[in-house]
């Protein structure tokens, strides 16, 4: 292989590696799946924001690390008028909020301590 062709790959492969390591530092900032039928979980590291949306229901939330530990706010609100309210939950069950009714939006501002990583649930209650 010439000298310039080698260069030249090796500053490709260090760009795609560069890119892997990247998408893989963001990967574990917030992960996100389907938390049963009317649910969404939400796993993440501070610093992060989320959004999540669930049929009838939708919510938003910060962590910021802070003191050793994660603070999580946000809000949660209730968008269908199915006489069911919508919770967000910590990952080992803690009520965070819980709407009141159609239209309604609970706020709520929580702390983790010696952590820098919470579970978040949104989900039908």
């Amino acid at each position: 292989m010439r000298p310039i062709t080698r260069h030249a790959a090796a500053a490709l492969g260090a760009l795609a590696l560069a890119g892997t390591m990247t998408t893989t530092a963001h990967a574990g900032t917030a992960q996100s799946a389907p938390a049963g039928d009317d649910g969404y979980h939400v796993s993440g590291f501070c610093p992060s924001v989320s959004d999540p949306t669930i049929p009838g229901g939708r919510a938003h939330w910060e962590l910021v690390c802070a003191d050793g530990g994660v603070n999580f706010f946000g809000w949660v609100e209730d968008t269908r008028p199915d006489s069911t309210d919508v919770c967000v939950d910590t990952g080992d069950g803690t009520g965070v909020a819980r709407t009141t009714g159609f239209g309604s939006r609970e706020s709520f501002n929580y702390r983790v301590a010696n952590t820098n990583y919470v579970e978040l649930l949104l989900s039908h209650c």
